[in-house]
């Protein structure tokens, strides 16, 4: 994927914790992107066949779904979009899980401009390639 100047993109995010993204949406680099917010599994499964989605963030836990089980049913129709996996506090398991669906890669939240600027914005600039995974360190109220 390629996003042409001018052209914004959707970061498309599933997680019924919308306030947890406040911090990265206010952030300056935030202003070539809009944000779609979904709730739930069910809405994300409705959602998905759209076009403007230029990367794509599942909470591990839905109240639905798991966020693997459902970035699996996902992965079809997103043909290579990068989709990162979170939770609200870091686990070694959520991310050994999140690493064995092939996600783009695992974050605990929150999410910020460094996370925006290093990893969306960068999968973006190179076709949807995303290099080999590393953890950033973010810090977990």
């Amino acid at each position: 994927m390629t996003i042409k100047i001018g052209e914004r993109k959707t970061i498309v995010v599933v997680d019924a914790k919308e306030s947890d993204y406040k911090q990265l949406v206010r952030c300056p680099s935030a202003e070539n992107w809009s944000f779609k917010f979904l709730s739930t599994g069910r809405q994300a499964l409705r959602f998905r066949n759209t076009d403007s989605a230029g990367c794509w963030i599942i909470n591990m836990h839905l109240a639905d779904f798991n966020g693997p089980d459902l970035f699996q049913m996902l992965r079809r129709d997103l043909d290579g979009t990068p989709t990162f996996l979170v939770s609200d506090r870091y686990r070694v398991e959520y991310e050994l899980e999140a690493y064995s669906v092939s996600a783009a890669a695992y974050f605990p939240k929150p999410l910020d401009e460094l996370w925006l600027n290093q990893w969306v914005n960068s999968t973006a600039s190179n076709s949807g390639e995303v290099s080999p995974p590393r953890q950033i360190r973010t810090s977990n109220p």
